[in-house]
């Protein structure tokens, strides 16, 4: 692989291409993944307009049968396309496996 590198006015030494991808991804991840999920995290766990920490918005979810079913519903989609994807992925996969180590020989 050709490496691939970029200088560094300040401190005269070149960077990489592959660590400027690394750092790109980890800002990606930041910004996409960990921030919006850590927000979600908060406000689930605190009291809207005094931001104390409360469990009554789970107290809340749980007592409506609104959201009950909702969860359910939602839990039964994601197992589900949990299992019809392992069912197609798996064939595929030894499919794949096969045809490569046959045409290796």
């Amino acid at each position: 692989m050709a490496d691939i590198s970029l200088p560094l006015a300040k401190a005269g030494k070149r960077v990489s291409g592959l660590v400027l991808l690394m750092f790109g991804i980890a800002a990606f991840l930041l910004i996409f993944l960990l921030i919006p999920a850590g927000t979600v995290i908060y406000v689930a766990f605190t009291e809207k307009g005094t931001g104390a920490l409360t469990l009554l918005n789970f107290v809340d979810f749980f007592s409506n049968d609104l959201f009950k079913r909702s969860f359910v519903n939602s839990l039964y989609v994601s197992i589900m396309s949990v299992i019809w994807a392992s069912l197609f992925a798996l064939p595929l996969a030894v499919i794949t496996t096969a045809l490569n180590s046959a045409a290796r020989c």
